[in-house]
């Protein structure tokens, strides 16, 4: 944390996980490192944060790009978000890799102004557009994407996916709100 103290902005903080990488509590296993530059704190209206990656890597994939999210809240009695990725892209073990850009926008719909994140609902939309690991082309338009945070699944929502030249898109739906791994394609 630079500076270290809890007044100063910019703020940047590194997460070093090492060369051999840490494990969590899901399976997941990171190394490399992330670097966030922050305006002032995420919860305060107009705050801004940029993510870099630095040799990181999420169960053996290489991850690189630009990560940055706003809080786009009119003022403090709300709380909406926009984020994107910019020259985002994934490097498997074996080379295969996929590039891609996207913008979302969320708003919070329950738990704020609580002491606790676990109550905390989001819902948001999306468009990611880019090269897929099978070499095409692909645009995925994300709407109504419920995300609780006391759970690590997506709970509802859909994701309309047009590959290459087809014109028939893969629809996946994430479910009614339930807290569960299914979804329907």
């Amino acid at each position: 944390l630079s500076p270290n103290d809890f007044v100063t902005f910019p703020k940047t903080v590194t997460v070093d996980f090492g060369t051999l990488g840490c494990t969590d509590q899901y399976g997941v296993t990171r190394r490399g490192k992330l670097t966030a530059v922050f305006t002032d704190y995420l919860h305060n209206p107009g705050a801004h944060v940029d993510v870099t990656f630095q040799n990181y890597y999420v169960n053996g994939v290489k991850a690189e790009g630009l990560y940055a999210l706003t809080n786009t809240s009119p003022n403090a009695n709300s709380r909406s978000f926009a984020d994107t990725i910019t020259n985002g892209k994934a490097t498997t073990v074996d080379g295969k890799v996929c590039t891609w850009n996207a913008t979302r926008s969320s708003v919070q719909t329950q738990g704020f102004g609580t002491l606790t994140l676990l109550d905390d609902v989001y819902t948001g939309r999306g468009l990611s557009t880019g090269i897929g690991f099978n070499g095409k082309s692909f645009e995925a338009t994300s709407s109504n994407i419920v995300w609780k945070l006391n759970c690590k699944y997506l709970v509802s929502g859909l994701v309309t996916i047009f590959s290459g030249t087809d014109p028939t898109p893969v629809i996946v739906d994430f479910g009614s709100g339930v807290c569960d791994n299914k979804y329907k394609a």
